[in-house]
């Protein structure tokens, strides 16, 4: 079974120009808003869930149509697939979402979790998932670096799968000796081979964002703090 995850957002032509673009990718509450004004549901999955961003009045209303296409590889011949399984590390401690906030007075925010490995596994490829502001999310070993997924951002103003100021996609941190690799991430921070782990191991995921009140990459969306993000390693593996 195939499954997809895919968050849609319309930004156009809503109310407030960039900083309405940034309330409503980051689930900022108020009014229309499922979560209402609670500062308590504030960035959440309540605030985006069941409701609207505001449009701007005299904004373009024509319904427009979008269209995703996904290419799939399949074989017939199960003899030469082999089973995975699929685990989700998230920082801190396993939520689905946090607030990035500004910490000890500078414009990085850091969290962190770690667990102990349950079996013998040997992991054959590993990404991270991030939102906007993300400098990037990593992988420890025995507080070790592995690796780190980076955030690729788009260029272009109102051109789909290219948007300026909006990640367009994110770098692998480990894969099984098949993958690219990424001219504009720091040298050794990707991982072109598995990775074995034991049975009392630690793993570590960090997850950093940019909090500053400037951030060239995403602008023309403003900077500062952010709201429902996510710091997650997907995680491919067979027991060993």
């Amino acid at each position: 079974m195939n499954r997809a995850n895919i968050h849609v957002l319309h930004t156009q032509g809503l109310q407030g120009g960039q900083q309405g673009v940034k309330e409503c990718i980051e689930c900022w509450g108020g009014p229309g808003k499922h979560c209402g004004s609670d500062p308590r549901r504030n960035g959440t999955f309540d605030c985006c869930d069941q409701g609207t961003c505001p449009v701007a009045p005299g904004a373009d209303a024509t319904p427009t149509e979008y269209k995703m296409l996904m290419r799939v590889r399949y074989t017939r011949d199960v003899s030469k697939v082999t089973a995975v399984n699929v685990e989700t590390y998230q920082a801190p401690d396993c939520v689905y979402e946090y607030n990035a906030l500004p910490s000890g007075g500078g414009p990085e925010n850091k969290v962190s979790k770690t667990w102990t490995v349950d079996k013998d596994k040997e992991f054959l490829f590993a990404v991270g998932h991030m939102h906007s502001g993300a400098l990037n999310v990593s992988l420890f070993l025995n507080d070790a670096f592995v690796c780190a997924s980076y955030p690729v951002h788009g260029s272009t103003p109102m051109v789909a799968g290219d948007e300026k100021g909006h990640i367009v996609e994110v770098t692998r941190c480990l894969d099984d000796g098949s993958a690219k690799g990424y001219p504009n991430i720091p040298e050794g921070s990707y991982r072109n081979h598995s990775l074995r782990v034991g049975k009392g191991d630690r793993l570590r995921v960090d997850g950093w964002y940019w909090v500053g009140d400037s951030d060239p990459r995403i602008e023309p969306t403003p900077a500062g703090p952010h709201l429902g993000v996510m710091s997650y390693m997907y995680a491919v593996f067979v027991d060993r």
